[in-house]
């Protein structure tokens, strides 16, 4: 049996140990001449993640400085902007490799090969496909609480996604999160045009006394529709409780986060460290409703594993957090 360890982990085209500008590449191979590199089916996993394999033969010694692994794209000429190339697991057995692909898109056709790549020569297998299945939408997991959380984040496919950030009551994420470009400041001013209970903090001493977003307003029912929406402070906090749930901290897919697990039923969520719009460590995620002594700020859930951290947190309502619905 041959064991080859390899000392790749993920890269794009045109980094790593050979630039792929003077790779030269053998996509005819001639049978029983130098390495034969052969791609394999593509084999369907959980969460629109799909298993990548490939074998090869014909090896007579193992370079130090060799690759092998898969390129996969939307685009059937592998063109370099639109390809991903990744290095095959860390150890492979009988000349076989594989790779577990995460970070594909539901509903969309892809093309794969596998390659070897020895001294500046890429040797390729076939060009195959595989075809993802179109997004199912999130799943609401009833943990035995009032209500039932979403098993992933607003603009995630998967339990382990980020998605996008938010400022609260924004609909859209934005390249840039700041004062002057809150939708609810008006221009020029922090000074506040909806969801005021304090003129201090309104435009022209506005207010609305509106504490919790209203239904067009909330992004998880806007985006999701249904019952879905952010869930208020207290449900954040029956989430906390740990009469009500175990928080165990772990990794799904490579993306560290918190377990949240029921002790009334054994359901479970994974919250990940989905950090916020300025870097800040940790998972934060929003509630629905203002701080009521404190209009321009919002209360949010906010954990931190190598602080130690799990309370409910104030942001100002600029600052870009992500969403985990309830229904």
């Amino acid at each position: 049996m041959r064991k080859i360890v390899s000392i790749f982990a993920l890269i794009l085209l045109g980094v790593g140990l050979v630039s792929c500008d003077k790779e030269k590449e053998l996509n005819g191979q001639e049978p029983g001449k130098g390495p034969q590199v052969v791609t394999l089916s593509a084999t369907n996993g959980a969460y629109y993640t799909v298993v990548l394999s490939g074998q090869m033969s014909g090896l007579e010694q193992v370079a130090l400085d060799f690759q092998c692994g898969f390129e996969y794209s939307a685009d059937d000429s592998f063109s370099k902007e639109k390809t991903v190339r990744k290095g095959a697991s860390d150890e492979y057995s009988e000349d076989t490799f594989a790779i577990t692909v995460t970070d594909i898109v539901p509903g969309q056709k892809y093309y794969y090969r596998a390659f070897y790549i020895n001294q500046m020569l890429i040797y390729y297998g076939d060009v195959k496909s595989f075809a993802t299945d179109e997004w199912a939408g999130p799943e609401a997991v009833d943990l035995g609480l009032s209500v039932k959380w979403a098993d992933m984040n607003v603009d995630a496919y998967r339990p382990w996604e980020r998605g996008n950030f938010y400022s609260w009551g924004e609909l859209e994420p934005k390249e840039s999160y700041k004062s002057n470009n809150y939708r609810f400041y008006h221009e020029g001013t922090m000074k506040l045009t909806k969801y005021c209970n304090d003129k201090t903090y309104g435009y022209e001493e506005y207010t609305d006394n509106l504490t919790t977003l209203e239904p067009e307003d909330d992004v998880a029912h806007v985006k999701w529709g249904g019952n879905w929406r952010m869930p208020s402070k207290d449900e954040f906090l029956e989430l906390m409780d740990t009469l009500n749930c175990a928080w165990i901290y772990t990794s799904m897919y490579g993306m560290t986060g918190y377990k949240v697990q029921s002790k009334k039923n054994g359901n479970s969520i994974f919250l990940p460290d989905a950090s916020d719009s300025h870097g800040c460590g940790g998972g934060l995620y929003w509630a629905n409703c203002i701080e009521p002594d404190l209009a321009p700020a919002a209360p949010n859930l906010y954990f931190n594993h190598a602080m130690n951290r799990l309370y409910i947190n104030t942001y100002i309502r600029d600052v870009g957090l992500t969403i985990r619905p309830v229904q």
